[in-house]
């Protein structure tokens, strides 16, 4: 199963938002920009400069991804606390 996430950075926020879908992904980032712009008094529409800046990639579940790129699929349901596991017990 895959959802969509959508990022933003600035020069003093990162916003991150989920979704099913790409476009689901960008309406929550939406909803958060307008919240944000409330809470601190901005201009209406405050983030308009900014929506070419906006990134988005499909996440799977179940993956690992290391700098947003993928590294290893999960397999058998291994954990770190688990005594068997291939990187020894955790603690």
């Amino acid at each position: 199963m895959s959802f969509w996430q959508a990022t933003l950075d600035t020069r003093k926020f990162s916003f991150e938002s989920y979704g099913k879908r790409k476009s689901d992904a960008l309406m929550a980032l939406g909803d958060l920009l307008r919240v944000h712009g409330e809470q601190y008094d901005l201009e209406e529409n405050w983030y308009s400069d900014w929506m070419e800046d906006i990134q988005y990639r499909e996440i799977e579940l179940g993956v690992g991804y290391r700098d947003r790129a993928e590294v290893s699929r999960l397999m058998g349901g291994m954990h770190l606390s688990d005594p068997d596991s291939f990187k020894g017990p955790k603690g």
